[in-house]
């Protein structure tokens, strides 16, 4: 890990210590920079620390010019296969990963810091309006991290993620282009934090309703050729949970993009308003089916290529049985996506 973090080199900005940090690795993230910035400053983020991974939209160009922003860049690329030790076992894995905690363990070392990706959006149970607010609970619980149901929104119809002339400033802009969500819960939380797989949100329902289908996992180095002839399984990998608000406390680390080596309490469940399905989608899909450096060489996203194109042939849109249209974190909370305090 140690190499990790001498390989990040400050492009811009300079980072303060005591100031909540929201930190991710972006490549080309122009769409929604502005109204993840603004949601996140509304919110009580006073520093961004942002690991460039080779954009060429001009997001950081952009970035350099905001004042709380921290820019910086590795020579290792979010895909690329890098030896580590975790919990004292060599591992090979996408660099982009352990590139996270790198950053957080160099940089923000004892305090609470967010981990997130571009198009995930925090939304906070009714009656804590900061993000420093909801550390204070989380703290009075004797938690070191945050755990959040991730909450796909979409909209009704594939016209939904047609290119749009104008990028969204806020995240108002981005719930009223996707307003739908399902109002279902995603996990489940045993009292010691362990968390449980309940649904698999909108892909997963449509990969089932839409006869998607893959080979069993044990077959992921088969050759195609052979296991073209055993996909039976839907497809289940879209992640439904997150731990985007930890403390970097020594020795924690990141397990995989979405969970950390330090569990949460179960009494405080947040939410993650999870923009995939948006006017930027096909771009995003088309630059992870290219660069292949997602989990499981992209295969997700090859699900998501078929999914399309199986909605265009039928005519069918995004809604299902359990589609609700968001209008406050109190349906969140009704759905089971979000717990207040017991």
């Amino acid at each position: 890990m140690k190499h990790l973090c001498n390989s990040l080199d400050i492009v811009s900005g300079a980072p303060k210590n005591g100031r909540l940090t929201a930190t991710g690795i972006f490549r080309d993230e122009m769409y929604f920079l502005p109204a993840f910035l603004d949601h996140y400053r509304r919110l009580g983020v006073a520093q961004f620390l942002i690991i460039d991974d080779g954009s060429s939209d001009g997001s950081v160009d952009f970035l350099a010019r905001q004042a709380d922003c921290v820019v910086l860049r590795s020579p290792y690329a979010y895909g690329q296969k890098v030896n580590v030790d975790i919990n004292g076992k060599a591992s090979c894995i996408r660099a982009g990963i352990p590139l996270k905690s790198a950053a957080a363990r160099r940089f923000l070392a004892g305090e609470w810091a967010l981990n997130l990706d571009a198009d995930e959006f925090l939304l906070l149970p009714p009656g804590v309006t900061s993000l420093p607010q909801l550390i204070g609970l989380a703290e009075t619980l004797g938690a070191r991290a945050v755990t959040a149901s991730l909450v796909d929104f979409y909209p009704a119809t594939l016209a939904g993620l047609e290119p749009l002339a104008a990028r969204p400033e806020r995240f108002e802009d981005l719930q009223t282009l996707a307003p739908y969500f399902d109002a279902i819960p995603v996990i489940a939380q045993e009292s010691d934090g362990a968390v449980r797989k309940l649904n698999g949100g909108p892909s997963l329902r449509l990969f089932r309703d839409l006869g998607i289908r893959e080979a069993p996992k044990f077959m992921s180095k088969w050759p195609l050729a052979l296991t073209q002839h055993f996909r039976f399984a839907v497809p289940n990998k879209a992640p439904v949970v997150k731990t985007p608000l930890i403390r970097w406390d020594d020795g924690v680390q990141l397990h995989g993009s979405h969970f950390a080596s330090v569990r949460a309490d179960a009494r405080l469940l947040i939410a993650a308003a999870h923009f995939k399905f948006n006017p930027d989608f096909y771009r995003r899909i088309q630059m992870a089916t290219t660069l292949r450096s997602y989990a499981s060489n992209s295969a997700r996203h090859d699900h998501y290529v078929e999914m399309v194109a199986r909605m265009r042939r039928s005519g069918r849109g995004f809604l299902g049985p359990d589609s609700r249209i968001f209008q406050s974190v109190d349906d969140l909370v009704a759905a089971g996506l979000m717990r207040v305090l017991a």
